[in-house]
């Protein structure tokens, strides 16, 4: 029997802190449950989020990895895949509430053989007020067309097979698009993916992530997707 973990990264943020016990309860509101959610600590936590952290691990399957000081979101989510012990990971981001469907259904999509899988997201603000619907393209191909001038999932959906995003050598160190190059490196490498028409998660809509994509960082991560769609995308 297939298993599947959660890998939840997290850091010191006020927002962050705020929504944890929402977003842990949504990891165990669907029909099926992880083995484990695997929370990875980058940098410190306050003295207020430790002790929503440990009241979560004494009521629910929860790991926790630190990584010490502040090392990046990429740094992270590999240090979390060096801990899975499972078939399949499920990504779930820190401000975002995945609906009880997501679970069986992606579970069900990886178990169909497919390497890669998303769906598509209710953009929300934090008094919960609806956004936008933010979906992805749903077969294999519309995805591969996609990938070459926008990031074809949204990654608070993704789920894939453990294995092979080993194969892969884990997210590479892409500031602020690690997810989109590892999508072209799975792709690249024969990967299987979908996306679902559902709506999987309550996303929470954060105007510093927009912030934090604009400045002179930003433009050497765009030269280096740019980089990695050339050496990849040729093989797919």
């Amino acid at each position: 029997m297939s298993t599947f973990s959660i890998l939840l990264p997290l850091y010191q943020r006020e927002d962050l802190e705020v929504c944890f016990e929402r977003v842990i309860k949504s990891c165990f509101n669907g029909e099926m449950l992880p083995e484990t959610v695997l929370i990875v600590i980058d940098g410190h936590l306050n003295k207020s989020f430790e002790r929503k952290l440990d009241l979560a691990s004494a009521t629910y399957p929860i790991s926790i990895v630190r990584a010490g000081e502040r090392v990046g979101l990429s740094a992270v989510l590999n240090l979390g895949l060096c801990h899975i012990n499972t078939d399949y990971v499920f990504r779930v981001d820190g401000d975002d509430f995945s609906r009880p469907l997501r679970w069986r259904l992606q579970f069900d999509m990886l178990e169909d053989g497919y390497d890669l899988v998303g769906g598509a997201i209710q953009e929300i603000e934090m008094d919960g007020t609806n956004v936008a619907i933010r979906d992805a393209p749903e077969s294999h191909v519309a995805i591969v067309s996609r990938c070459l001038r926008r990031n074809p999932f949204n990654h608070m959906t993704v789920a894939y097979r453990t294995s092979f995003v080993r194969e892969c050598g884990g997210y590479p160190h892409v500031f602020l698009r690690e997810d989109w190059a590892l999508w072209i490196r799975m792709i690249a490498k024969g990967a299987n993916c979908r996306n679902s028409t559902e709506i999987l998660v309550d996303a929470t809509a954060d105007i510093q992530m927009y912030r934090r994509r604009g400045g002179l960082k930003n433009v050497i991560a765009e030269i280096s997707l740019q980089w990695e769609l050339k050496k990849y995308l040729n093989k797919a």
